[in-house]
């Protein structure tokens, strides 16, 4: 006999396994389908002796969600924070500059030029642009091709590793074009928006645990018991002919009945599970983009770092990026060991370098040793590294982080209104609104109430036909 459940979900990261928590804290049957053999998806979380990698995101901001989930799950004493106000760097012209984090700061920062800084001023003068044009196009316009090049782009090589130029501003950065949309000048919406707030804005700390991120997804994980199956890859969806719901096939030959069923895998996994069914979502889904990226963690001993630069060892901060235009291959790197404690034992410091996306396809060919020698030499450059490095881990993610490209959001909106076409059928995935982790937490809560409110009404329906009956 096949077992059945209110909802399977497909995928065990942070928002499948976030979801599958609420529902079942509700009392509703589910099961969690992952093909790996671990939970967490792109967290991944090493420990080296005392040396503590991630092979994916290295922090989450807080948030009311997070934090409440957190303490459900007892892990408060787990938590560590990074200082929100981290200096970030840029490397510019062969050396290190504080990214300008206030108007004020902007006013003094040597990395924008006064001409460059006129520019922006004058950007409450600005006409509003085409409703869907790219990163690239809409800064330009806006703020000029200073700030593009030196803030915006490599701001977008550290969120999606890709490239501003093929990113849609309304679909990757919407609080920016909503902005825009409604007061018609950024500077205009950010003094309106001071004059409004009483006090000081609250600021939202940089989260991870005492050993990584990576103890969320296994304390949900275990939270949730048998009800999470390992290496249970998909083989197929059907639709129940007779009655509502779906069944699931495995490739081990396993079947099971579900009322609804949520998908959290990538976009091209969907789309094969979709082609049979609505080829047209399938085929939108295929085009979603996703390019390779290299997470190289290195460590050195604190005297490998010149006291001349900024460095984890004598300013600390949270990490540096590289606008393309400076011959370095690297995207940037984050500091881990000055962001969060217990990240490296004592006189030494753990870097992580980001090597691909989309403006660097051919980084995915090189070989572990040819990558390891890149983020080392790309150190020296950047910060001036001495000696040689201690090599610690290193994943190739060869699909990694969605393109919110050019029409994503109307490509999302013709899946999302496919997939209407299959009651109890749900995409949740970081391809349809936002790719941070704090994303995941807002997703899951608003995707397990879709799924109570379908199963209520499907309830209340149920009832009323065994009446008539």
């Amino acid at each position: 006999m096949t077992a059945s459940f209110d909802t399977i979900i497909l995928g065990a990261g942070l928002s499948g396994l976030t979801t599958a928590y609420h529902l079942t804290k509700q009392g509703y049957r589910v099961l969690v389908l992952e093909k790996n053999d671990r939970p967490g998806g792109a967290i991944l979380s090493h420990s080296l002796g005392e040396f503590l990698c991630e092979g994916g995101p290295n922090s989450l901001q807080e948030t009311p969600e997070f934090i409440s989930l957190v303490k459900e799950l007892g892990l408060e004493e787990r938590l560590v924070f990074g200082d929100p106000k981290s200096p970030r760097y840029v490397y510019w012209q062969n050396k290190l500059i504080a990214v300008p984090l206030s108007p004020p700061a902007f006013l003094i920062s040597s990395l924008i030029s006064p001409l460059g800084k006129l520019k922006a001023g004058l950007e409450p003068f600005m006409p509003k642009g085409n409703p869907d044009e790219s990163i690239a196009e809409f800064v330009e316009r806006r703020l000029g091709r200073e700030i593009l090049v030196k803030l915006v782009a490599p701001f977008i090589s550290g969120v999606y590793a890709g490239d501003p130029k093929a990113l849609s501003v309304a679909a990757a950065l919407p609080r920016l074009k909503a902005l825009e949309d409604e007061h018609g000048s950024l500077v205009r919406s950010l003094l309106k928006g001071s004059q409004k707030q009483q006090g000081p804005r609250p600021i939202k700390r940089l989260c991870s645990f005492k050993n990584g991120l990576a103890e969320l997804p296994y304390a949900l994980a275990r939270s949730l018991g048998e009800a999470v199956q390992y290496q249970s890859n998909i083989q197929r969806l059907e639709k129940n002919r007779d009655s509502s719901g779906y069944r699931l096939y495995l490739e081990n030959g396993t079947s099971y009945d579900a009322t609804t069923v949520i998908c959290t895998s990538p976009a091209y996994i969907a789309a094969t599970l979709l082609a049979d069914f609505l080829p047209e979502a399938a085929q939108a889904l295929n085009q979603i983009v996703y390019p390779a990226v290299a997470t190289v963690c290195l460590a050195y001993p604190d005297g490998a770092f010149s006291t001349l630069t900024p460095s984890p060892c004598s300013t600390g901060g949270f990490g540096h990026l590289i606008p393309r235009e400076q011959g370095v291959r690297s995207l940037g790197g984050i500091w881990n060991s000055s962001l969060f404690p217990g990240r490296a034992p004592k006189g030494w410091q753990l870097i992580t370098c980001f090597i691909g996306g989309t403006t660097d396809p051919e980084a995915q060919t090189l070989s572990e040793e040819a990558l390891f020698q890149t983020a080392h030499r790309d150190l020296q450059t950047v910060l001036g590294v001495a000696g040689g490095a201690k090599n610690l881990t290193l994943t190739l993610w060869k699909k990694a982080i969605p393109q919110y490209g050019m029409g994503h959001k109307e490509r999302i909106a013709t899946i999302l209104k496919e997939t209407e076409k299959l009651p109890g059928f749900y995409l949740a995935a970081n391809y349809i609104d936002g790719v941070a982790l704090g994303d995941c937490f807002t997703r899951a809560h608003r995707q397990s109430a879709t799924i109570i409110d379908f199963l209520k009404t499907l309830q209340t329906q149920l009832k009323a036909s065994d009446r008539e009956a």
